[in-house]
């Protein structure tokens, strides 16, 4: 079975096409930024060996159509490197925003190059030195990265950052709960950064919102669910339960999500999933996009032809009633573990 066989099992035909064309264009973004980087990389004498490109966001979870932008990390296998890239990596966002004809991050705060040992360390995980910017890259490079470039394969520097909350003294029991933690600290930061952000600057404040309600919920429910899950199946944890995280984390949210809900919650997770898919459609043009930028806060329940708002709404509360129902069906031990993992 191949991969969008799986998800044509869940979903209706019309959230089944909108899914493919994500993945189709993903493959493509994928494959032409990587031929891009690699070019970049040789021209200006960068071993390719020591840089692993990594894209996050809407890219990175396998959900970018037409109007979605590349969010770029470059991450390097030694820190000496760093100072010698810049010009590289200049070059690099350059290059691929003018061949793909798309908006690529500029390389400041989240997105600039790093070095894996920055923020994947276990002497800096949970440590003085730690900050919400490691947390933050340390989380979307292991739940939602592709690589697009270099030859530091991305598989080793996912490894890497399960190695350092692995580590014994940063972990209790038999499962790496401060993996769980952080997860859980990083969409709650999510949430409250976006009120920060609204109450100081309402400019689109109604895009960030719907990505709220949408991706970024999607993207923690399918990681609570498939975390806890493999717990199940691996009730001692250790190595087993590591190999098995690595191979989840190398899968798009909904991938991992379906893989491991099991035939009993199968109603629900198309419903979801063709909630889901209603926003990504909608994502998809940048016309639409721009419309929904535009509704004011005070005005956005106002029934109007050009107020996408109230009903990108109502489709996500749809959503959220077929996640808490899922949850509401599931047996008491893996309840129990959402919950006290993920929730308290």
């Amino acid at each position: 079975m191949n991969r969008l066989e799986l998800l044509q099992k869940f979903v209706n035909d019309q959230a089944y096409n909108v899914f493919s064309s994500a993945f189709e264009n993903c493959q493509k973004l994928q494959d032409k930024a990587t031929e891009i980087s690699n070019r970049v990389l040789d021209e200006h004498r960068i071993p390719r060996e020591q840089v692993c490109l990594v894209a996050v966001g809407s890219l990175g979870r396998c959900e970018a159509l037409d109007a979605s932008d590349i969010d770029l990390i470059p991450v390097l296998a030694d820190k000496n490197l760093l100072d010698g890239f810049k010009e590289c990596d200049r070059s690099l966002r350059a290059a691929i925003g003018s061949e793909l004809s798309v908006k690529v991050s500029k390389g400041e705060d989240l997105t600039q190059a790093t070095c894996v040992s920055a923020f994947a360390d276990a002497s800096v995980i949970g440590g003085d030195e730690d900050s919400v910017s490691s947390l933050t890259k340390r989380i979307l490079i292991l739940t939602e990265s592709v690589s697009v470039g270099g030859g530091f394969n991305i598989c080793d520097v996912r490894g890497n950052i399960l190695k350092g909350y692995s580590n014994m003294d940063r972990t209790r029991g038999r499962h790496v709960l401060s993996l769980v933690n952080d997860i859980a600290r990083y969409f709650r930061t999510l949430c409250i950064e976006y009120k920060g952000k609204v109450d100081g600057d309402q400019k689109d404040w109604s895009t960030r919102n719907m990505k709220l309600r949408y991706s970024r919920k999607f993207w923690y429910f399918a990681n609570l669910i498939s975390i806890s899950s493999i717990a199940e199946k691996h009730p001692r944890g250790q190595r087993a339960y590591e190999e098995e995280l690595l191979k989840l984390f190398s899968l798009p949210p909904y991938e991992r999500f379906l893989g491991e809900i099991g035939d009993s919650h199968s109603v629900e997770a198309g419903r979801i999933l063709e909630c889901f898919s209603v926003f990504l459609e909608f994502m998809a043009c940048a016309e639409r996009r721009n419309v929904l930028s535009k509704v004011p806060h005070d005005g956005r329940y106002a029934i109007s032809m050009d107020n996408p708002f109230p009903a990108l709404k109502y489709n996500s509360d749809l959503m959220h009633s077929y996640i808490v129902d899922m949850l509401n069906g599931m047996n008491v031990s893996m309840r129990r573990r959402i919950i006290d993992w993920f929730l308290l």
